[in-house]
């Protein structure tokens, strides 16, 4: 037998699965995909997707058939892959913290720190750094590589910045423009 579920000392304390290669400790947690560690009570309940960690109660709750996702704290990516959706829907997620993403369903490639839910719940490759109760959020990032810091949402804008920050900024040395060319250049450090 390559899996052992370990529940209460009231049942059964070891089992064996066929998809094989699972640690599973708690109550409710399922061992119907292959290669997951699964630790807490209703960890991955629903879970048949492979290669998976969730660590904390209720964590990655929801999901079906979303593979190699990492969730830990209780409730962190509750909802991935709640439908079983099209291949591919709710993989390689990152969520860590209380109830951290714990709206997204079908993204793919997220990364979430803290608690709170991404500002999309089928979005791809996301990331979100927030406070512990999810009242400041520090970085939101999207999928085209835009960075945002200290803000919800980008400035409409033409220049089509990565990074923007909603704040004073302060640091020691020289920031300079490396463009080559174009009618805004002008020689000057900042622009």
């Amino acid at each position: 037998a390559n899996s052992v579920n370990t529940g209460t000392l009231n049942t059964n304390s070891i089992t064996t699965t066929s998809a094989g290669g699972n640690i599973l400790l708690g109550t409710s947690v399922n061992d119907g995909g292959g290669f997951n560690v699964l630790i807490g009570k209703e960890c991955g309940e629903n879970n048949i997707g492979n290669s998976n960690v969730a660590i904390g109660d209720d964590s990655l709750n929801e999901n079906t058939a979303g593979a190699k996702n990492v969730c830990i704290g209780a409730g962190s990516g509750l909802k991935i892959d709640d439908g079983g959706g099209t291949a591919g829907d709710g993989d390689e997620n990152i969520c860590i913290g209380f109830q951290s993403g714990d709206n997204l369903t079908t993204g793919r490639g997220n990364v979430f720190i803290g608690q709170g839910n991404f500002g999309s719940a089928t979005g791809d490759n996301q990331l979100v750094i927030a406070a512990g109760d999810a009242a400041v959020t520090w970085i939101n990032g999207d999928s085209n590589g835009n960075v945002l810091i200290g803000r919800a949402s980008a400035v409409s804008t033409n220049k089509d910045p990565l990074v923007e920050i909603d704040g004073y900024i302060s640091f020691d040395g020289f920031i300079e423009r490396a463009g080559t060319g174009g009618s805004d250049n002008g020689g000057n450090v900042m622009n």
